[in-house]
């Protein structure tokens, strides 16, 4: 038979296992989740590392992309018997191979530039794709004639703000540049 000190003994023991088995399940529990934390870190930076890498890429696809877009509108601004949306078209290549210059390889490339090309310049491709499609229709309908009359005016009216946004990219130089000369000026007066 067992007397109370032995039981309580025997409790106390019990409870010591208990205890040692659970610091020890919660000390396995934790260092579980600190290497998943880990592992998780580890797989998040590769795809950081990746993304980085992916991103020259994607940016130089993005270039010869934009670059076939000026070649394909310079192909059917050939093909356009309108002089006056020849020349907008040739204004609108001019305009996108100027953003090329300025911004290909260059850290300041944004989301407007990306959508000028990826988005606009894409749009005023598709536009005058169709524009030369009905132009090879020797009877036009009144309604594709004035398909045409609003493909020039949107094209009109995107050439203008192209322009715009050209300037817009060139005002932090243009500014130096009007900063310069003021000071240079300045300085020659005082010589």
């Amino acid at each position: 038979m067992i007397d109370s000190t032995g039981y309580q003994k025997l409790l106390d023991k019990f409870f010591l296992n208990l205890i040692e088995i659970s610091l020890f399940a919660i000390g396995f529990l934790v260092i579980v989740f600190v290497l998943l934390f880990l592992i998780k870190k580890i797989i998040a930076n590769k795809r950081s590392i990746r993304s980085i890498n992916n991103t020259d890429e994607e940016n130089e696809d993005f270039w010869n992309v934009s670059d076939i877009y000026i070649n394909k509108l310079l192909y059917y601004e050939e093909l356009i018997k309108n002089y006056e949306l020849r020349e907008k078209l040739q204004n609108i290549a001019n305009i996108s191979q100027t953003l090329i210059l300025k911004y290909k390889g260059s850290s300041e490339t944004n989301k407007k530039v990306k959508k000028y090309f990826t988005y606009y310049l894409f749009e005023i491709y598709k536009l005058v794709e169709k524009y030369v499609e009905i132009e090879k229709i020797t009877n036009k309908t009144e309604n594709m004639i004035q398909a045409q009359q609003k493909i020039f005016i949107t094209i009109d009216y995107a050439e203008k703000c192209f322009e715009k946004f050209l300037m817009e990219s060139f005002d932090n130089i243009i500014t130096e540049i009007n900063v310069d000369t003021q000071v240079l000026n300045q300085m020659l007066n005082r010589l």
